[in-house]
C-alpha cells in the first residue's frame, strides 16, 4: 500500500485539528475548575469572617456553636461535604428528622439578636456554596443548592446538620450537640 503525499497532509491536518480541538476543551475545563476553585474561596472567606464574627459571641447558643464548628471543620473534608450533596441531589431520599434543639434555640434568639442570627446562617450559606464550588462533579446538584438556598432556614440547618453529623462520625474531638 502506498501513501501518497496528499493522505499524508490531509492526514497530519485532521491530527493537528484533533489535537488543537483537544487542548482546546483541556483549557476550557481547567479555567472553569479555576474560576470555581476562586468562587469557591472567596466563599470559604465569607463564611470564616461570619464565623469569626460571631463565635466569641456569648449570646450564640452552645449546641449552634458545636454544629458550626463541625460543620465549618467538615467543609474541610470531601466525604462529608459528599454527604451534603447527595443530600441536594435527592432530596426526596433524605429522611426528614424533626428540628435539633439547636435551631429551635437560634431561631428563638432572631427576636432579641437578629444580626447575630443572620451572621450564623450567612456561614452556613457560604459554606454550602464553598462546599459545592471547591470539590470536583457537584455542576449535576447546581439545581439541588439554588433550591436549598431558597427553601428557608429550616433546610440550611438540615445541611449543616449533615455535613457536620458526616464529619463527627469520621472521628473529631468536637462534641455534637442534638
Amino acid at each position: 500500500m502506498v501513501i501518497d503525499l496528499n493522505t499524508l497532509l490531509v492526514l497530519a491536518i485532521i491530527l493537528t485539528f484533533a489535537a488543537l480541538v483537544s487542548l482546546r476543551d483541556w483549557k476550557n475545563r481547567t479555567v472553569h475548575k479555576a474560576e470555581q476553585l476562586e468562587a469557591a474561596a472567596t466563599a470559604l472567606e465569607v463564611h470564616y469572617d461570619a464565623m469569626a464574627s460571631i463565635i466569641d459571641d456569648p449570646a450564640l447558643p452552645l449546641r449552634a456553636l458545636q454544629l458550626l464548628t463541625a460543620f465549618s471543620e467538615g467543609l474541610t473534608d470531601e466525604a462529608s461535604c459528599r454527604v451534603m450533596m447527595d443530600g441536594l441531589a435527592h432530596p426526596a431520599s433524605a429522611k426528614q428528622e424533626p428540628s435539633p434543639k439547636w435551631f429551635d434555640e437560634i431561631q428563638h434568639l432572631r427576636r432579641t439578636r437578629p444580626e447575630l442570627v443572620d451572621r450564623f446562617f450567612v456561614a452556613i450559606e457560604s459554606g454550602i456554596a464553598a462546599a459545592f464550588l471547591r470539590w470536583p462533579g457537584n455542576d449535576g446538584n447546581f439545581e439541588g443548592i439554588v433550591k436549598a438556598l431558597v427553601s428557608g432556614k429550616r433546610r440550611e440547618a438540615e445541611l449543616a446538620e449533615r455535613v457536620s453529623r458526616a464529619h463527627l462520625s469520621m472521628g473529631t474531638n468536637i462534641v455534637h450537640a442534638a
